[in-house]
C-alpha cells in the first residue's frame, strides 16, 4: 500500500504546474491537421475508424492517438479543455508509472519519487504536454512503460501470457507514435539490468518483437516519404549523416542538462560541416565516460544505453521533416537520466542490498536441498529477499521452488 501513496503523490505532483493548460486554446501548428480540421476524428463511426487504421496523417501512421482523439470529440467536441486535460491525464499516469519502474529496479522509495519527478517536471516536458497534438508522445509512452512492466512480469515467471501482452503493447505503442521502435533492444537492456544469463532464448524471444519493430520501421518511412519529408540525394552525405546524429545527441544532452534557450523549433544547420564538426569528438567523450563509468558503476551503462537508443529514430540518421531536434522527442528518452539519478540517490543502500541478497543466497541453496522446511526455505525466504532489494538473482533461485510464495510488496 505504502508504494501506491508514493505514486499517487508523483501522480499528483506531476500535474500542478501543468493545470493552467486546460485553460489553453488550440494552436496554429499541426493542431488543425490533426484535430479541428480533421474530418476522420469527429466522431467514432465505422469509417472514420476505418480511416484512422488505414490512412496517413501528415505523413504519420497514428490510429490509436487519432481514436483517443476522436472519443474526446465525442465528449468534448472542439472544446480544448477536455483534450489537453487527457494529455494531463496521461503524462500523470507516466509518471507513476516511471516510480513503479524506478522502484522496481531496485532504487529506494524516495530515490524513485525523486526520479519519477525529474521526469514528469523537467522543462523539456512542456511540449509534450501542453501541445495537444502531442498526445501521440504521452500515448506511446503509456503503452511503451507498460509494455517493459510487462516484459519485467515474464522474467519473474516466465509466463509466456506476459511476453505476448508485452509485444500486444508493444503493437499499441507503434501504433500510437513509431517511435517505439527501440522497445526490442530495451529488452535487451532490461535483461542486462536484471543480470539474466545470456542465452539462445534471450534473443529469440525477441524475434517477434523485432519483426513488428521492422514493420513500423517501414510503415513510418513510407508516410515521412508520402508526404515529401525524406530528404535524400546530394543534399546530405553519409558524412553529413554522422555529423548531423553526432549534432543532435549533442543539443539533447545540452537540453537535457542544461534546458535554457529552448525553442518550438529547431532548424537544420545552413552549413552542417562548419557547424557540427565538433559533436563527434563531443559524443566520443561520452560515450567513452560511458564506458568506463559503467564498469565500475552498472547503472551508467544501463541509463546511457537506454537514453541513446531511444533517440536513435529521431537522431537524423534519415533526415525527415523541417526541424533537426525537437524537445518532444526526448519525453520517452529522459527516464535513462531518471534511472540514472534514482540509482545514485539510493546510494550505498542498493550496492549494501544487492551485498545481502548475494550473502544470504550464497547459503540458501544448500538449506534447502538438506533442510527443505528451514526457517530461511519458501515464503519467508521470498519475503526476505523482497526486503533485502528484490534484485533478479534472488527471484531466478527462489523460483527453482515451486512451492515459493511471491510477496514483492516490500
Amino acid at each position: 500500500m505504502r508504494e501506491w501513496k508514493f505514486a499517487l503523490i508523483v501522480f499528483v505532483a506531476s500535474l500542478i504546474p501543468f493545470l493552467p493548460a486546460l485553460s489553453n486554446g488550440f494552436v496554429n501548428w499541426d493542431d488543425p491537421n490533426f484535430i479541428t480540421l480533421n474530418p476522420i476524428i469527429q466522431g467514432l463511426t465505422a469509417a472514420n475508424i476505418k480511416a484512422m487504421f488505414t490512412s496517413f496523417v501528415d505523413g504519420n501512421y497514428i490510429p490509436l492517438t487519432l481514436l483517443s482523439f476522436a472519443t474526446n470529440f465525442s465528449v468534448h467536441q472542439l472544446q480544448p479543455a477536455g483534450y489537453h486535460a487527457m494529455n494531463l491525464l496521461l503524462h500523470g499516469i507516466n509518471a507513476a508509472l516511471v516510480f513503479m519502474l524506478l522502484r522496481r529496479l531496485g532504487g529506494s522509495s524516495l530515490s524513485a519519487v525523486f526520479g519519477a519527478l525529474l521526469f514528469s517536471l523537467h522543462p523539456l516536458r512542456v511540449e509534450s504536454v501542453v501541445w495537444a497534438t502531442e498526445r501521440k508522445d504521452v500515448l506511446f509512452a503509456l503503452f511503451y512503460l507498460l509494455s517493459l512492466f510487462a516484459y519485467l512480469r515474464y522474467l519473474d515467471g516466465r509466463s509466456l501470457k506476459h511476453l505476448l501482452l508485452s509485444l500486444i503493447l508493444f503493437l499499441c505503442s507503434g501504433l500510437s507514435k513509431q517511435m517505439a521502435i527501440s522497445l526490442p533492444v530495451v529488452l535487451l537492456i532490461l535483461d542486462f539490468a536484471e543480470r539474466r544469463k545470456w542465452e539462445w532464448r534471450v534473443v529469440i524471444e525477441k524475434i517477434p518483437f523485432a519483426l513488428v519493430a521492422l514493420g513500423f520501421v517501414a510503415v513510418a518511412y513510407f508516410g515521412q516519404h508520402s508526404a515529401g519529408s525524406i530528404m535524400r540525394g546530394a543534399q546530405y552525405t553519409p558524412l553529413h549523416r554522422v555529423l548531423l546524429a553526432c549534432n543532435s545527441l549533442t543539443l539533447y544532452l545540452k537540453g537535457l542538462l542544461w534546458p535554457l534557450n529552448l525553442s518550438a523549433i529547431y532548424p537544420f544547420p545552413k552549413d552542417v560541416i562548419a557547424e557540427a564538426a565538433y559533436t563527434p569528438f563531443v559524443i566520443l567523450v561520452v560515450v567513452l565516460a560511458i564506458f568506463f563509468g559503467g564498469k565500475k558503476y552498472r547503472p551508467i551503462w544501463v541509463a546511457g544505453l537506454f537514453f541513446i537508443i531511444t533517440l536513435v529514430p529521431v537522431l537524423n540518421v534519415v533526415p525527415a521533416g523541417s526541424q533537426m531536434v525537437a524537445d518532444r522527442f526526448l519525453y520517452l528518452p529522459s527516464i535513462g537520466i531518471s534511472y540514472l539519478v534514482a540509482a545514485a540517490a539510493a546510494g550505498d543502500g542498493v550496492a549494501g542490498r544487492v551485498r545481502a541478497d548475494r550473502a544470504v543466497l550464497s547459503l540458501q541453496p544448500r538449506c534447502w536441498w538438506y533442510y527443505p522446511h528451514c526457517p530461511g526455505s519458501g515464503p519467508k525466504f521470498g519475503k526476505t529477499i523482497s526486503r533485502c532489494g528484490r534484485i533478479p538473482f534472488a527471484r531466478r533461485h527462489i523460483r527453482s521452488s515451486r512451492s515459493a510464495i511471491w510477496d514483492f510488496r516490500g
